[in-house]
């Protein structure tokens, strides 16, 4: 199923969401980069991003992975977060993702953020295709 890039309000990456992170990812056969910088918005404890977004982050590197290498749109079926070091706010941090297994019905991906040369945050996760709205509540 084809993305609507014009109708993007994606908090991550949205290029239609005024309050998003407007994130800017670059795809490749060998998987999605971005380099981000989150502000006070998105503070968890003092100076640190709250962990919500971490994960969102991530998944959003996992699904422009997949998006990327097979121009599948997909949903998130399962993911799994390891925080290792705190992620600060207005300091450039790299996320990066790249496609484990593809299977038609499932896709698995990894991801990894980094900040300062640290690995702060990997995650694995599982995708579907995705279905339009009508079709799910079926």
């Amino acid at each position: 199923m084809e993305f609507d890039w014009d109708n993007n309000h994606c908090i991550i990456c949205g290029s239609a969401n005024p309050v998003g992170l407007a994130a800017q990812f670059t795809v490749s056969e060998a998987g999605a980069y971005a380099a981000i910088v989150v502000g006070e918005t998105w503070q968890g404890f003092q100076g640190m991003v709250q962990g919500g977004i971490i994960t969102g982050i991530l998944d959003d590197a996992m699904w422009y992975a997949i998006y990327g290498r097979h121009e599948m749109a997909t949903v998130t079926a399962e993911i799994t977060v390891r925080f290792i070091h705190p992620v600060r706010i207005n300091v450039e941090c790299a996320v990066t993702g790249h496609v484990v297994q593809f299977r038609r019905r499932l896709q698995s991906a990894a991801a990894e953020l980094v900040q300062d040369g640290r690995v702060c945050a990997i995650a694995q996760g599982r995708f579907m295709p995705k279905l339009s709205v009508q079709d799910s509540l079926q």
